[in-house]
């Protein structure tokens, strides 16, 4: 997810510098970690994509709100924001709202196709990343995958939902899939919403 993130990004800024956007970046965990003001120059996308893959977060889970308030706090004028994340967090549908109202919000859901399906490995060690917690499942018991496959669902569609309530821009993007296609239809589209 984090070189899917990293490609996303990449693209995103070389296309805002080709338009003689500023682009700048907010690296986050539970807390924003680092912040790389807005410009528009070569060097600067080649310093933000550094920065990106050279970041070892200092700390677990995310903050969503921490991230979006931050960005609000240092972005003066109104701006197209985009916001790469798996989106394992809660309780941040305020922060959306509040953050689209001023600005142009737009999510980019990074997936790994198993937090969707559990493949059948037998037992398997899982550690959830957000809070650290190791636990051993039986991947081969079908009663587990089929649990797992449906709160899965369950989050994914709560998740669009809120997005939809908070009229943010969303395009969920897999890490075994090729994405370029689905990301230049999904910007027309949103370009198109934004003109309408």
């Amino acid at each position: 997810k984090r070189e899917l993130a990293a490609e996303l990004a990449g693209t995103l800024a070389m296309s805002a510098i080709r338009n003689n956007d500023r682009v700048g970046l907010i690296l986050f965990t539970g807390e924003v970690e680092h912040y790389l003001p807005p410009r528009k120059t070569r060097q600067h996308v080649q310093r933000l994509l550094r920065d990106l893959l050279t970041h070892e977060p200092r700390s677990n889970g995310t903050s969503v709100s921490r991230a979006l308030e931050f960005a609000g706090r240092v972005t003066h004028r109104p701006a197209l924001m985009f916001l790469l994340s798996d989106l394992h967090d809660d309780s941040y549908e305020a922060a959306l709202k509040s953050t689209n109202q001023r600005h142009d919000l737009v999510v980019l859901q990074a997936i790994d196709p198993r937090e969707l399906a559990l493949p059948d490995v037998g037992l398997a060690l899982v550690q959830d990343a957000e809070t650290g917690e190791v636990l051993e499942i039986n991947t081969s018991d079908p009663e587990v995958r089929v649990a797992y496959e449906n709160a899965a669902h369950e989050r994914q569609t709560a998740l669009r939902e809120q997005l939809r309530r908070a009229r943010v821009g969303h395009l969920e993007l897999q890490t075994d899939r090729p994405w370029p296609n689905a990301l230049r239809t999904f910007l027309a589209l949103q370009a198109r919403r934004r003109v309408a």
